[in-house]
């Protein structure tokens, strides 16, 4: 009953985050211009690439407590370390690469090398659900493919400002 109801939890709370996301990631464009005036414009894309970046990291988000709540903090600090290795080493590797449009795909990058840590640490928990990764990797990355589609014109100022 208990895996039952932290599998409805989990689910639920990825869906409202990833959801929640998601609306930002299609209107990001359209709340800032709606909310600044135009000499804010390029923070709508800013809103929707960083919506994008942040989507996947909504699908691993409950596994690194599991550890600590498991009293595993030794491979939870292990995760951790190599987490913010790889976060603040890929954003700085894109940023000086491609600017703030390499910086944010740094952060995408290395967001996705860290998941198979935190499905290690949940599987070594008993707490990683699979299926629930595999549903919401695919969900996600339609609807990052969908906004960035739709907001391609927005975007691409990202890149054209490094150019």
């Amino acid at each position: 009953a208990v895996r039952v109801r932290m599998r409805r939890l989990r689910y639920g709370l990825t869906a409202v985050l990833v959801a929640l996301l998601a609306i930002f990631a299609f209107a990001g464009v359209s709340i800032v211009q709606f909310l600044y005036s135009p000499a804010y414009e390029e923070a709508g894309a800013i809103a929707v690439a960083l919506s994008c970046v942040l989507m996947p990291l909504a699908i691993g988000l409950s596994y690194d407590q599991a550890a600590l709540a498991a009293g595993d903090s030794r491979s939870f600090f292990f995760v951790t370390l190599a987490r913010a290795v790889l976060q603040t080493g890929l954003f700085l590797i894109g940023a000086s690469v491609g600017g703030l449009a390499g910086a944010l795909i740094g952060q995408a990058v290395a967001i996705l090398l860290a998941h198979p840590l935190l499905a290690w640490l949940a599987w070594r928990n008993g707490v990683w659900d699979a299926r629930h990764d595999a549903l919401f990797f695919v969900l996600v990355l339609a609807l990052v493919l969908l906004a960035m589609g739709l907001n391609a014109e927005a975007l691409s100022s990202l890149w054209l400002d490094h150019a």
